[in-house]
């Protein structure tokens, strides 16, 4: 994998981001939380669509039980 052109998926500042190599690098390592690197930015945004999808369904599932 060619990190320079790779994407990240982070979570920064209390909510999910997707950052290029080149912004990641730019941040503190203390300010962010990994989640996953791609190949690319759209495989980024695949897999963020699917984690807002999971959390949208888990507050669903708790809003439910209230």
């Amino acid at each position: 994998m060619d990190f320079q052109k790779s994407y990240y998926i982070i979570e920064h500042q209390n909510k999910f981001e997707i950052i290029s190599h080149e912004n990641l690098m730019a941040l503190d390592k203390a300010a962010y939380q990994l989640i996953q690197n791609f190949a690319n930015r759209n495989e980024a945004i695949a897999e963020m669509i699917r984690l807002v999808g999971d959390e949208q369904q888990a507050l669903k599932i708790k809003i439910s039980k209230s």
